[in-house]
């Protein structure tokens, strides 16, 4: 549903306008603060992407990149990440290790449609990568199911960031970010880009817990970022 909300607003700026774009970079090098809507969340995101493949006179781009993550995430909780249990209120259960942090690095995929040639609009997805990060000890707290299945709550559990991190419009895994921005470029070299999304990131327990046997426990926070990127050409 909230992938479906940033699709119909990028469609509708992308059908506002239209004007001559520039020419295509043949690298962006781009540098982006995260921090998430409600506090807790912060992120420091490098990383670098190419245009390969362009539509209506250079307009609409698509392309892919690379793109490394440090996070910091302060008083933060993770709820039951499955999404068959997420179906079900009763069924989450929640894990709160305090204040995490971890690197995670992946492939990206976005779209960016240039309405003038100093303005453009894009969606930013990671796609898929890895994270690694400290093991921390967390407090494992249930869910109305878990409590009328007899188990207690636990401290002292075992968590660490999920490994894996893949994309998925239903179960999506790791640390990920999905982004929805607007780009303003003073000039042709370097631009800035703000914008909105959602910033993703997931732990594991080292046994399963509760009656549903429940190891991943996910964060997935709003937030919105500013980010500062040069552009490299072949020729200036």
């Amino acid at each position: 549903m909230r992938l479906r909300c940033w699709f119909s607003l990028f469609l509708f700026v992308l059908m506002a306008g239209s004007g001559s774009a520039q020419r295509i970079a043949e690298y962006k090098f781009d540098v982006e603060y995260i921090r998430s809507m409600k506090a807790g969340t912060q992120q420091l995101g490098v990383g670098m992407s190419r245009d390969l493949f362009n539509f209506m006179d250079n307009k609409l781009r698509l392309g892919f990149g690379i793109r490394a993550i440090a996070g910091d995430y302060n008083n933060i909780s993770f709820t039951t990440a499955h999404p068959d249990l997420r179906k079900t209120d009763g069924k989450v259960d929640t894990l709160y290790p305090g204040r995490v942090q971890n690197f995670a690095f992946n492939f990206t995929a976005h779209g960016e449609y240039y309405v003038r040639s100093w303005f453009s609009a894009g969606l930013h997805l990671d796609l898929i990568g890895i994270t690694t990060g400290s093991k921390v000890e967390a407090e494992y707290h249930l869910g109305p199911v878990s409590k009328a299945g007899g188990t207690v709550t636990q401290k002292n559990v075992e968590a660490a960031p999920t490994s894996a991190n893949a994309f998925s419009m239903r179960n999506q895994k790791g640390t990920m970010n999905n982004l929805l921005y607007l780009r303003f470029e003073p000039k042709e070299t370097y631009s800035i880009r703000v914008g909105v999304g959602f910033a993703l990131t997931e732990y594991s327990t080292n046994k399963a817990l509760g009656p549903n046997n429940q190891f991943r426990f996910e964060a997935n926070r709003a937030a919105y970022f500013i980010g500062f990127t040069l552009n490299k050409f072949d020729e200036i």
